[in-house]
């Protein structure tokens, strides 16, 4: 069984979260990326049956959104974290929490 195979056993509502990195982008390169990475990732989620409870778009560097999404991830708000291949999923691995980079999973 595959990965959303194995969350949807129980037929759950998957809640997910989104995380974007455009950090070092001038604001017209970054607006076109979020553009782009949110139109990916919402369908994505919608093949799948996932549903997005937040987003995170990290855009001054400072790791702020990385942080919440990592408070959030640690109470239990969300199963999965969807992204376009800008996050490390080892800091989100002892939460329970699942990554999935949609561009390599879209990719197999």
């Amino acid at each position: 069984m595959n990965l959303l195979g194995q969350l949807h056993k129980n037929n759950e509502v998957i809640a997910a979260a989104v995380y974007i990195s455009v950090v070092n982008m001038d604001r017209e390169e970054a607006e076109r990326v979020i553009a782009a990475q949110l139109h990916q990732i919402h369908s994505f989620a919608d093949q799948h049956s996932i549903v997005i409870i937040d987003t995170y778009i990290e855009r001054e560097g400072s790791d702020a959104e990385r942080n919440r999404l990592r408070e959030d991830a640690r109470t239990g708000r969300y199963r999965v974290i969807l992204h376009c291949g800008d996050i490390d999923s080892d800091s989100f691995y002892e939460f329970g929490v699942v990554e999935i980079n949609v561009l390599q999973y879209e990719a197999k």
